[in-house]
Order: structure tokens, then C-alpha cells, then sequence
């Protein structure tokens, strides 16, 4: 009798120490650093802020914020007085204020291909995003004659 009830002592105090070790274990974050990235569009060699340009990004792998099918893996912008890719502030009565320089969420390592355009000028480059902080990128543009446009 005291046999028994030393081992379902035992027993309980195995299950109760396990069930403690398993609810900590299960508490770790596994979720993978966030990175912040932000695009400028300039001309040529003066560093002159491109506005309108149209900016596309893309990441030739999988597990990205271009995986949506309704963006084709493509993700298109234009940028603002700035040169930065950015979106239109708006005020109450629907008049713009600024513009916010638009930066992704990116989780994950990965490359970012980055095409931009306007009207006779175009700019390719790439960027190699590592896990956390934030990343700026810079595009020149060139003439599209320019063999040194970095475009292939």
C-alpha cells in the first residue's frame, strides 16, 4: 500500500515537472527578424531625386512579400518629390500633405531585384537583404543606350 502511493507519488510529481518544462518550451518565438527597406530613384551622375519614376521589385525565391499570385511576384511603385518610392499623405478634405517614403516588411534573407524606369532613362540594380535592420537602396538611372545602366 505505501508502495503504491509512493509511486503514484512519483508519477504526479514526473507529470506535473514535464508538463512545466513543455509549456516553457513551446514559449520561444520562432519567428525570423524583420528587415525595413526603402528605395531612392536618382539620375545620372549628378544624383538628381527622380519623381514618377516607376520602381519594380522582386525576389526570385520563395517565402516572400512577392509571393501574392495577384502581384505576380512583382511588387510596383512610383516614387515622390524625392526620389524616394513613396505614398501620398492626405489630409480630412482630400488635400495632400506630404509623402511617406514607402518601406517593406521583409522577413527573412533574400535578393531583391530592382528595376526602374522613366521615360528614356532606366536603372537596375540588386540588393542583398539580410535578416533585421533596415536597408536602403539607392537606383541610378542611366539613357537605356547606357551600357553601364547596370540593366542586363
Amino acid at each position: 500500500m505505501i508502495q503504491s502511493r509512493f509511486f503514484s507519488f512519483r508519477l504526479m510529481t514526473f507529470l506535473a515537472v514535464t508538463t512545466v518544462l513543455l509549456s516553457f518550451s513551446s514559449c520561444q518565438d520562432t519567428s525570423q527578424p524583420v528587415t525595413w527597406l526603402a528605395v531612392q530613384v536618382i539620375a545620372g551622375e549628378d544624383s538628381i531625386p527622380v519623381q514618377n519614376a516607376w520602381v519594380r521589385l522582386s525576389a526570385p525565391v520563395g517565402g516572400s512579400i512577392f509571393d501574392d499570385p495577384a502581384t505576380s511576384g512583382y511588387y510596383y511603385a512610383k516614387t515622390g518629390p524625392d526620389g524616394w518610392m513613396a505614398k501620398a499623405v492626405y489630409n480630412e478634405d482630400s488635400t495632400r500633405v506630404s509623402y511617406d517614403h514607402r518601406q517593406f516588411k521583409l522577413e527573412g534573407e533574400m535578393y531583391i531585384d530592382i528595376i526602374a524606369t522613366k521615360g528614356g532613362w532606366k536603372g537596375c540594380t540588386f540588393k542583398h537583404v539580410r535578416d533585421g535592420g533596415d536597408e536602403y537602396i539607392v537606383v541610378r538611372m542611366w539613357p537605356y543606350n547606357e551600357t553601364n545602366n547596370g540593366c542586363p
